[in-house]
């Protein structure tokens, strides 16, 4: 299913993707217009005038929440739109240069990628 936010932004989910909301996790096919769902716009503390995370870690963290896995040995992300799967890989890029995504085989892993610089016997940026 296809959601489109009042101010622009949009994604592609199942209808049981779950979606943040006022009233916590729902599941997309039961949101309805004009429903309230989280997104964030920036990253402005209610307190501080000045950004205390960057940006990129923002959007790492809700590409992993919404797309991503995680086991004892690998982080992965899935997402056949291309052009989130460029923006996650510039926030991975902008946390650490050691981070990075490699597509999995597209024709039996279609949309999968490993998420590289994290992972068993390395330092990882991204588990600290």
């Amino acid at each position: 299913m296809h959601i489109e936010t009042r101010t622009g932004r949009s994604l592609k989910v199942t209808t049981n993707h779950p979606i943040w909301t006022a009233n916590g996790f729902v599941e997309a096919g039961q949101l309805e217009v004009g429903s309230f769902i989280a997104l964030s716009r920036n990253n402005r503390c209610a307190l501080q005038k000045k950004a205390t995370i960057p940006n990129c870690q923002y959007k790492i963290v809700a590409f992993m929440l919404a797309e991503g896995g995680i086991t004892n040995r690998s982080f992965s992300f899935t997402n056949t739109d291309l052009n989130l799967v460029r923006e996650f890989e510039q926030a991975l890029k902008e946390f650490h240069p050691g981070c990075s995504l490699t597509a999995l085989s597209q024709d039996k892993y279609k949309g999968q990628y490993r998420v590289n610089g994290v992972g068993v016997g390395k330092a990882s940026p991204i588990k600290e």
